[in-house]
């Protein structure tokens, strides 16, 4: 399994304006949440398994995926920046375009 991001210009998430491969299942559930636990994050915690995310919040889950970002780079130094290059910083520049946008993003 993959968690994924719908990117929607609409609430009611009828108009679907992107796609993007988040983090396969595994990786998520391994890595993404014992850090998001001991880092004491809101939100990533909840988007292994499905959530609507506003325009206002979504500044806070990007601040969120930086920290995870900062911590895998002190955890595997330099090894990371395939991973970052391929996984992370899509999904921060998904995020990001989203909220100047104004749109809706299912996360899940």
């Amino acid at each position: 399994m993959t968690v994924v991001i719908f990117v929607y210009s609409d609430p009611e998430r009828q108009k679907e304006t992107n796609y993007q491969p988040f983090s396969t299942e595994n990786m998520f559930s391994n890595y993404w949440q014992p850090l998001a636990k001991e880092l004491g994050l809101e939100w990533i915690p909840h988007l292994q398994f499905g959530i609507v995310l506003e325009p206002e919040h979504l500044a806070e889950v990007i601040q969120e995926i930086h920290l995870i970002r900062a911590r895998f780079q002190e955890m595997w130094g330099a090894g990371v920046d395939d991973y970052a290059a391929r996984r992370i910083d899509p999904i921060i520049k998904t995020l990001e375009k989203a909220l100047r946008n104004n749109h809706y993003v299912w996360v899940g």
